[in-house]
């Protein structure tokens, strides 16, 4: 069960410096936390006939394409794994999903994108996990700065053991972006997906997005919910396909864990059961307008349970707004939570008074 003390708040890190810089604060600061997540991980694949060599020969072609696509990133990894005194291909393996993941039969998270009265969106990401450890979960306030290139700042719902941006994060340009876990029916070697959603945080919008998911050699699924200024689009996405939604017009979106889009359904078989009741309660509860505190409750809603919104194995939960610049976080449940905000950037526009 993901349980947390009431009043307990997620673990801050702030981190800033070169992609190695950020890497070592992250290893330094969860060395205790990345040593048994990585133990257990190593014990579970000796278990399944997979040791540490074979476990290498595996991640090389995954490392590969992150090296030739994302270097930096590589880099980040490799410094976390350095600093926390644990294996690189144990940490590259856990931050790939596996290769193949297997396809569990309750997985997953929620996501929702909602237009504000006052212009921007809200989002709200409840933060689910299959084995559901509280601890591997905290908040990274990052300032990146690539060698000739300008600062890079996201605040992101982080695991320890896992680059940042697979769950919820937006950064300075106040890019968005929620994830959520989907079956992929076009495995192949490519950029894990855990380098690829990592490195949208250093985008400066949807369009730039887009554009790096459709160039890029995938190897894995999953599902993109973005949001810059009034904007919201949704990605899909196998190794080999994408399906773009733009829902900026009807001012709301919801994700679970099945495709939506009818083809890419189709080829990815029968979806995981509990995905469909959380897709509905969400559908039902949400739309244009949403507030804070509307949105926390529906990240809290039990309805249906346990293919409820909020699980026991909801580990935390984000919010995030484009214009306003700022995100909240909780550690468990978010009914019982203590949210904390902090500010990325100061609000880009005036909101009307009442």
């Amino acid at each position: 069960m993901a349980r947390v003390s009431n009043g307990a708040t997620l673990p801050y890190l702030q981190a800033k410096g070169g992609h190695a810089d950020v890497g070592a604060a992250i290893g330094h600061a969860f060395r205790g936390a990345i040593q048994e997540t990585v133990r257990s991980a190593l014990l579970q694949l000796h278990q399944d006939g997979l040791g540490e060599d074979a476990l290498h020969e595996r991640m090389a072609p995954a490392i590969d394409a992150a090296e030739r696509w994302t270097p930096r990133l590589v880099t980040e990894l490799r410094a976390r794994a350095d600093a926390a005194q644990v294996s690189f291909d144990a940490l590259a393996y856990l931050s790939a999903g596996g290769l193949p993941p297997e396809r569990p039969d309750r997985h997953g998270c929620t996501s929702l994108a909602s237009r504000t009265a006052g212009g921007g969106v809200l989002l709200g990401h409840n933060e689910d996990a299959l084995v559901p450890n509280p601890q591997e979960l905290f908040v990274l306030d990052a300032a990146v700065t690539p060698p000739g290139a300008g600062e890079h700042r996201f605040l992101a719902l982080c695991y320890v053991q896992a680059l940042p941006g697979c769950s919820a994060a937006m950064n300075h340009h106040g890019l968005a972006l929620l994830m959520d876990w989907l079956p992929d029916p076009d495995a192949r070697i490519g950029l894990p997906f855990d380098y690829l959603s990592r490195a949208l945080l250093e985008l400066p919008s949807i369009e730039a997005a887009l554009d790096f998911l459709e160039r890029t050699p995938r190897g894995g699924g999953g599902n993109c919910l973005l949001a810059h200024g009034d904007r919201i689009v949704n990605v899909e996405l196998t190794s080999t396909r994408m399906a773009v939604v733009d829902a900026s017009d009807l001012g709301f979106h919801a994700h679970t864990n099945h495709f939506l889009d009818p083809r890419l359904a189709t080829l990815a078989g029968e979806p995981q059961a509990d995905s469909l009741p959380r897709l509905a309660r969400a559908r039902e509860l949400g739309g244009r307008d949403l507030t804070p505190a509307t949105l926390k409750a529906l990240l809290s809603d039990r309805r249906n349970a346990p293919d409820s919104i909020c699980r026991e194995r909801t580990l935390g939960a984000f919010l995030a707004h484009t214009t306003q610049g700022f995100v909240e976080v909780c550690w468990g449940e978010p009914a019982s939570a203590t949210w904390t905000r902090h500010t990325l950037f100061l609000p880009t526009r005036e909101i009307p008074s009442p």
